[in-house]
């Protein structure tokens, strides 16, 4: 009875979220630029996009030991292009990984895709290309997937798209990916990228940032989608976003009870950088490891 009283609150807080003011994780988590962070398993493991170079990125992972994260080490075989890889998506099994790559400049991004590579025995395997219709000759930019990993939801700029990267979904049909759907409540008139879907499939998180001259095109903010019957009308994620700096690449922990994402707010003695932040339910009194942290297995 009383884990299911603890339960409840929880389900209780989690549904009524509010963030705590974002901590910083700290070094050696944040020794380069940082994006696009993304749970594994469990709060305890991370995946994310590091600068090694100039406009030269790839996917790192990190493991927290106690109240530290270790040096992020670079994943083999995801980067098939030579040139940078990034917006890491993992399935509810924790053994598959879709991943966007191109081998152009960071930010033209005019030949990226969108990958994926299965973990067997603990390896990441090479990255296989996603064909038509998910992948097209324009960019797509940033992935996610649902927790039974039949729907990916992505962002393109290919034809069709209001002035910037918009927001299409695809379903699995058991022999193939059907064609994209663009996810009209998603979109906006800004650039708008796709963050991380909740454990739960009830609410999709979202970057939107300016491009081509709309606007100022440095500001980049957090957004969350609930679904009840279709997606609804993106909402700012106020306890996170800031006016004077840039917060993007949400990640949902497999409890929905803490967000980490990056940002290139200052921190006192260090080098201006984007680093990876984190925020926790308010008032969540339970211990996240005592709700679950696991995802979804599907398969």
């Amino acid at each position: 009875m009383r884990n299911i009283f603890i339960a409840l609150l929880v389900f209780s807080a989690i549904c009524m979220a509010t963030w705590v003011t974002p901590y910083y994780l700290g070094v050696p988590l944040n020794g380069s630029d940082n994006h696009d962070p993304e749970y594994g398993l469990s709060i305890y493991d991370l995946y994310f996009q590091r600068s090694c170079g100039f406009y030269y990125f790839q996917i790192v992972e990190t493991h927290r030991i106690g109240a530290t994260w270790t040096e992020p080490v670079l994943i083999p075989n995801l980067n098939p292009n030579g040139g940078w890889s990034y917006s890491p998506a993992l399935t509810g099994s924790g053994n598959r990984m879709y991943f966007v790559s191109g081998s152009s400049n960071y930010y033209e991004a005019s030949n990226s895709n969108i990958y994926y590579s299965n973990r067997v025995g603990g390896v990441w395997q090479p990255a296989v290309e996603l064909p038509a219709p998910i992948n097209t000759s324009s960019a797509e930019n940033s992935v996610a997937v649902s927790p039974n990993g039949s729907t990916l939801y992505f962002s393109s700029n290919r034809m069709g798209g209001q002035h910037n990267y918009e927001i299409y979904r695809s379903n699995w049909t058991g022999g193939g990916w059907s064609t994209p759907e663009r996810m009209v409540n998603l979109c906006s008139p800004l650039a708008d990228k796709v963050c991380d879907v909740s454990s739960d499939g009830t609410k999709i998180y979202l970057e939107r940032y300016y491009l081509n001259g709309i606007g100022d095109d440095s500001q980049h903010d957090l957004f969350v989608s609930t679904w009840s019957g279709t997606w609804g009308t993106p909402v700012p994620i106020t306890e996170v976003n800031t006016a004077a700096y840039n917060e993007g690449g949400a990640t949902i922990s497999p409890g929905n009870d803490r967000i980490a994402f990056w940002s290139d707010r200052p921190v006192p003695g260090e080098p201006e950088r984007d680093r990876i932040w984190e925020t926790v339910v308010n008032n969540l009194d339970v211990e996240p490891a005592s709700v679950g942290l696991i995802k979804a297995v599907y398969k």
